[in-house]
């Protein structure tokens, strides 16, 4: 029995290295996503020894050196063994060593993090049929297999988060001062991946004083060992203090709805923990397990406080303080719920596993280990349906825009959306393509007629735009993100809606003649329709919808 379950769990671990480190360069060269764009230009802004600030603070420096020096050594190495004749400067890294190395470390950490969760599952609940249904789970997350593959540092803030509640934990029960050492570094090092990881603070309090041993001066010890950890490792905090705020203060006033900015326009008029609990945690745990973790979160809160197990109440903290904080902001983008993923696979193995052996009667407990087998089922067909829809399948923009080399005259004069990377493969076949910000549409009007017209302070803006929309033989969007918005908020963007509305309808002069396909696992993993059913940057970065229209001139 125990080689048969050796067998699978190494089954499982191939698996999850599979759906993680397979198609890492996913597209390259032109490696679409925003955020990962940033990490690499601020990567290569680095020169050891001279100039080490990445002059970016929306995440911390920690990752970014730990990328940066990962690449420098593989440029000593490569230039030391002859395998890279091009390397000019050992201590400069390239923007695509940047995003290499960076979903490399998403990748190991997204994989690592299955066995540290199985580690504290077995230390709060050890039931060996839990420990083989969480690693299910975990290797069968669509968000971890998502997030490795991006060069951001949501897989960073999951590992450490886990790592810190492990030796929280090992101090809570064994009251060791290497523990609460280690933990209070790791807090440091959490800071340093992103700022905002102070909300954890109160686990560590929660903690510290439940040992009651001399907790004020412990208090003190753990904030100045993490205080250090994180200036040692995000100097620039300090250093460059006014770019640090500056920086800051963006993301806090985005993040709060104080600035609007064109990629929040999803947000608005949501509805916090129901919007989460309805587009976002059905991407990435699947919409089963959305359902199952709700009496599993009563059960575990329910038995924590009912017979004071700390680990249960230790874990429920963690997640609310992971969850709340977050899911109330105006923006509530997935990668906010991703430290949350592991929390919730325990908490759900825990409800599960401690109701199978809590059941006499075998009808009962044949109908529970039924719900269990369903349970990986869907979550494996799940994850095969998003691993085969973004990762076994063309990049829809390269597919899109190679379609469009074939059907489209190559001299065609095409207007696209600005702010989207997705136009750049089309700029290989195109050579006459204009931009144009459509956001700006509502700062302006339009009839009740086919014709589009605009009113603004700016007349020369709308004269521009309905020149280019005259004057276009094809209007190409390369993601629905502002016809998601517009389209879902039409009393925030009157205008916009009734833009997209006549576009999508042909009233425009415009007929669609491309559109992404959407097979069985696409939509079996967008909820059946990838456009308006999932928060926009769930696919919108890795597979968004293309559309593409044709003028149809009279």
């Amino acid at each position: 029995m125990k080689k048969k379950i050796s067998i699978l769990i190494v089954f499982v671990f191939a698996i999850a290295f599979l759906f993680r480190f397979y198609n890492i360069l996913w597209g390259s060269p032109y490696f679409f996503h925003p955020d990962e764009r940033n990490i690499a230009y601020a990567t290569e802004r680095i020169r050891f020894p001279n100039q080490l600030n990445p002059q970016f603070f929306a995440y911390g420096s920690f990752p970014i050196y730990v990328i940066y020096f990962t690449g420098v050594c593989f440029n000593f190495f490569s230039h030391f063994l002859n395998i890279e004749k091009n390397i000019s400067d050992i201590f400069s890294v390239s923007f695509e060593n940047a995003i290499f190395f960076g979903r490399f470390y998403s990748a190991v950490f997204s994989f690592i993090s299955i066995f540290l969760t199985v580690k504290i599952y077995k230390k709060i609940s050890n039931k060996t049929p839990g420990t083989i249904l969480l690693m299910w789970l975990l290797t069968t997350s669509a968000g971890f297999i998502q997030f490795a593959h991006f060069a951001t540092f949501e897989m960073w803030l999951t590992f450490f988060t886990l790592l810190q509640f492990y030796y929280l934990l090992k101090f809570f029960e064994q009251k060791k001062v290497v523990y609460f050492s280690i933990s209070s570094v790791i807090f440091g090092l959490l800071l340093s991946i992103k700022i905002s990881s102070l909300t954890l603070f109160p686990i560590s309090l929660f903690i510290i004083k439940k040992t009651k041993l001399n907790w004020k001066k412990n208090l003190v010890i753990f904030l100045v060992t993490a205080f250090v950890t994180g200036i040692l490792t995000s100097p620039f905090y300090v250093l460059d203090f006014s770019t640090f705020k500056s920086n800051i203060t963006y993301e806090s006033n985005v993040a709060t709805e104080t600035l609007p900015v064109f990629y929040s326009g999803q947000f608005f008029y949501t509805i916090p923990i129901l919007f989460q609990l309805t587009k976002v945690y059905p991407f990435l745990i699947n919409p089963m397990l959305t359902i199952l973790f709700i009496p599993s979160l009563l059960y575990v809160t329910i038995i924590g406080f009912k017979k004071t197990k700390n680990s249960y109440l230790l874990l429920l903290f963690t997640y609310l303080l992971l969850f709340l904080p977050q899911s109330f902001l105006f923006v509530k983008w997935t990668r906010y719920m991703v430290p949350t993923l592991p929390f919730i696979y325990l908490i759900i193995t825990i409800f599960l596993s401690e109701l199978l052996q809590g059941l006499q009667k075998k009808v009962h407990y044949y109908y529970i280990s039924i719900i269990v087998i369903i349970t990986i089922t869907i979550s494996i067909g799940f994850a095969f349906s998003y691993f085969l829809t973004v990762y076994l399948n063309p990049d829809t923009r390269i597919q899109a825009s190679s379609w469009a080399s074939e059907h489209i005259p190559k001299n065609a004069k095409i207007l696209s959306e600005v702010y989207d990377l997705g136009i750049i493969p089309f700029n290989q076949y195109f050579q006459n393509i204009q931009l144009f910000n459509f956001y700006y549409l509502d700062n302006t009007d339009t009839s009740d007629g086919g014709r589009l017209s605009l009113r603004s302070h700016d007349s020369s803006e709308v004269n521009d735009l309905e020149q280019k929309l005259r004057d276009s033989d094809y209007l190409i969007l390369p993601s629905q993100r502002i016809l998601k918005n517009r389209i879902t908020n039409k009393q925030k963007f009157p205008v916009g809606f009734k833009f997209y509305y006549k576009l999508l309808s042909g009233k425009l002069g415009y007929k669609k003649i491309y559109e992404t396909p959407c097979d069985i696992f696409c939509k079996i993993i967008y909820m059946g329709d990838p456009v308006f059913n999932i928060e926009e940057t769930a696919n919108v970065f890795d597979r968004p919808m293309v559309f593409i229209f044709k003028h149809e001139k009279l």
